[in-house]
């Protein structure tokens, strides 16, 4: 996990569970919302790709082949890329901490 995720989903459950949580439950919780944030990222970006683009990012992937290069390729062919995954980030929170309210 980079840092830049793994620091944004420690503040998340922070923000959610402000009491400490065991540090295996948390490592667990943080693996489930990175596996929710990666899936929630796959259909958004699938849906804003041209189609013609679609089998192309599925080949990286398939390939795992997730590197700066592809999130390059996502940018040229995304104009709005940083605002998407910025969005399906927020709509993450979102939803967690409603979940967590209930």
């Amino acid at each position: 996990m980079n840092k830049q995720l793994d620091q944004f989903l420690g503040e998340l459950l922070q923000q959610a569970h402000p009491t400490a949580l065991p540090k295996p439950l948390l490592d667990k919780m943080k693996a489930d919302l990175t596996l929710q944030l990666d899936q929630r990222l796959h259909d958004a970006i699938l849906l804003a790709l041209p189609e013609a683009d679609q089998v192309a990012y599925q080949q990286h992937i398939l390939q795992g082949t997730a590197t700066p290069e592809l999130t390059s390729w996502l940018t040229e062919r995304i104009p709005d890329f940083s605002e998407l995954t910025q969005y399906v980030c927020g709509e993450l929170v979102r939803d967690y901490l409603a979940v967590c309210a209930e």
